[in-house]
């Protein structure tokens, strides 16, 4: 009887361990502005002149992209010309939004 106490007992902590050794918490920091800043390439002000989606290849996958044009009215880190296009995942084509 003590034999298959020790044994449940022995048992029930292999789970318990097992449990207890998989429940970790993630933290997250998100960056100061000044940090994406000093990161940057590229750093402007700007105003939005235009946008378009459009679908595009990538890998096997066709996804929407959007492409936002924007006029720069002042470089502050890097290199830009009168305008500049980002492009951003999403967006909207036809009747598919991503």
């Amino acid at each position: 009887m003590t034999n298959r106490l020790n044994i449940a007992a022995g048992i029930v902590c292999v789970i318990a361990g097992l449990f207890l050794s998989t429940a970790k918490a993630t933290t997250v920091i998100p960056p100061t502005f000044e940090e994406m800043a000093d990161r940057a390439d590229l750093v402007f002000v700007g105003k939005v002149v235009g946008s378009r989606a459009e679908w595009r290849s990538v890998g096997t996958d066709r996804v929407i992209f959007t492409l936002v044009e924007f006029e720069t009215a002042e470089v502050l880190k890097g290199n830009a010309g009168v305008s500049v296009t980002l492009q951003f995942l999403g967006g909207t084509v036809g009747g598919v939004t991503l």
